[in-house]
């Protein structure tokens, strides 16, 4: 038998850090179609939820990640996919996961079509992490 070690990553979280919720939102115009990563600190929480106003004019495609470094990328090897799906034109999206504790989370937002809106519109973002009961 070989034992191996563990390092603690450089993200480190209070206990006080981890009861406290964490409420974060951005926004980004709804003109192409790039990949569009949100990155946040996940904190301890176990409860993730997001809500996504995509108010342009074509389908939103959404991926969730928890990464265990800030700088990870989609494909590294401390990346693991958690869920993705779509959401049509115009709507609200609202997602809940429960049980992930990851330090950091990446979520992917992306067009397939560029959005032909005039004036353009914006897609927001709400993130919401807190402690499960």
């Amino acid at each position: 038998m070989t034992v191996e070690a563990l390092t603690a990553l450089g993200e480190q979280v209070r206990s006080s850090q981890v009861i406290m919720p964490n409420h974060q939102s951005g926004s980004f115009v709804g003109d192409d179609t790039d990949n569009h990563d949100f990155i946040f600190k996940g904190r301890g929480k176990s409860v993730l939820n997001f809500q996504v106003d995509n108010a342009p004019n074509q389908t939103l495609s959404w991926a969730l990640y928890g990464m265990h470094e800030v700088g990870g990328a989609v494909g590294d090897p401390g990346t693991f996919p958690i869920d993705n799906d779509t959401g049509l034109a115009d709507t609200k999206i609202d997602e809940g996961f429960m049980g992930y504790t990851f330090p950091f989370y990446l979520l992917r937002l992306s067009f397939a079509v560029t959005p032909t809106d005039n004036p353009l519109e914006t897609v927001s973002v709400y993130v919401d992490l807190t402690v499960g009961i």
